[in-house]
């Protein structure tokens, strides 16, 4: 499509999503303003829909050596992520812990779907993310699971222990 001023946008219907997504994904791209990201013209959580600016082609579209991907990717986040101080959006370090959270938990609700190995790549992932953004997540690190396992990890290069648990969180604090 293009809008009245020539400018080419591009509509993106908004997945139904828990919590604060939508609200943060608008913020982020506000905030962005266009930096390592499309440049969100305008939206309306009521249709839940964002009206972006339309970019090139994809890189898969791109006749480009995959190293040039990757840099154009890396070029890409580090223009997009930044501190954003009382903007309400979740540091990497609570955005991390929450992946870590939700593998977990997905994983037990699911009937562990995959080997651990997998879940176990994903969570380290996860950790790098929170080592990346915050030095305060350098001691015990712990997740509750729906099946009432506590995983806890001293440090990056331990390895989870799997503990039973109570199913109320506020007996699990403290480690």
């Amino acid at each position: 499509m293009v809008r009245d001023d020539g400018t080419p946008a591009v509509i993106k219907p908004l997945m139904p999503r828990d919590g604060g997504a939508t609200r943060h994904e608008i913020t982020a791209l506000a905030l962005a303003a266009g930096a390592g990201c499309a440049t969100l013209l305008e939206h309306d959580v009521s249709r839940k829909a964002l009206l972006l600016e339309r970019l090139g082609k994809p890189l898969a579209e791109l006749d480009l050596p995959l190293s040039r991907h990757h840099e154009l990717l890396v070029a890409a986040a580090q223009r997009i992520w930044r501190r954003a101080p009382g903007s309400g959006l979740p540091t990497g370090a609570e955005m991390g812990a929450w992946l870590i959270g939700n593998i977990m938990t997905w994983w037990d609700e699911l009937d562990q779907p995959c080997p651990e190995r997998v879940i176990s790549h994903a969570i380290d992932c996860a950790e790098r993310r929170i080592a990346a953004h915050d030095d305060a997540h350098a001691g015990w690190c712990t997740v509750t699971c729906t099946s009432g396992t506590l995983l806890k990890r001293r440090t990056a290069s331990s390895s989870w222990i799997r503990t039973a648990c109570s199913q109320n969180p506020s007996t699990n604090s403290g480690y």
